[in-house]
């Protein structure tokens, strides 16, 4: 059976984050050769590369996993989409972590909609193990067209457009300026609440600000 769906993660020195992040990925519903991983470490100086490898030997489904040297986040993505070989790549990052029907809701909505960007949600959480129901909050939403924490599209319309600008080298906008050429594409964009992921945003503190500026 042909791959339905690659999901595609970057990550860079957050070793204990993209295991979890993997581990709720070899977790999902829908059948494991109808989708695959497509990791890309950038560059990483902690065991990050090392512990992907190891994971991939025992895998459910295909994870394959990329390294390159640490130059960005948008050329590290278009590494990992040269190799993706899904109809649909779904962009998570490392710190976002799937609930097990997330993979089936993409791939459902583009059978329904075959020129579509499909949004899921995205709640961020600030601690690994949250107590209580799960919660809409203020920081879930997003106006973007394209946010790529939780998003999918199918493969030949990012080709169309030449992926992602290696241009941007800070934190942050690759993904909004790649939906804008998208959204060219007259492609409409739904959002699936059903589709949904855990985002660890831990409380920023004040050695966080210099960073973050």
């Amino acid at each position: 059976m042909s791959v339905k769906l690659s999901v595609q993660l970057c990550s860079f020195n957050r070793c204990d984050l993209l295991k979890r992040a993997l581990e709720a990925l070899f977790a999902q519903d829908l059948p494991k050769d109808q989708y695959e991983i497509v990791f890309v470490d950038d560059g990483s100086t902690d065991e990050t590369f090392v512990m992907a490898q190891e994971m991939a030997k025992t895998a459910p489904c295909r994870l394959k996993v990329l390294t390159k040297k640490n130059d960005g986040l948008p050329r590290a993505r278009n590494v990992g989409i040269r190799q993706c070989e899904g109809e649909i790549i779904l962009f998570m990052d490392d710190d976002t972590f799937a609930d097990p029907a997330l993979l089936r809701e993409h791939v459902e909505f583009h059978e329904r909609h075959p020129k579509a960007v499909v949004q899921g949600w995205v709640n961020h959480i600030e601690e690994l193990e949250p107590k209580g129901p799960r919660t809409y909050k203020l920081d879930d939403y997003s106006r973007s067209f394209f946010w790529t924490s939780n998003v999918s599209v199918r493969r030949k319309f990012v080709n169309e457009v030449g992926g992602f600008d290696e241009a941007f080298q800070e934190y942050g906008y690759q993904d909004m300026e790649l939906g804008s050429r998208v959204k060219k594409l007259v492609l409409q964009r739904y959002v699936n609440n059903k589709a949904s992921v855990s985002h660890y945003k831990p409380p920023k503190q004040k050695k966080d600000l210099p960073r973050m500026l």
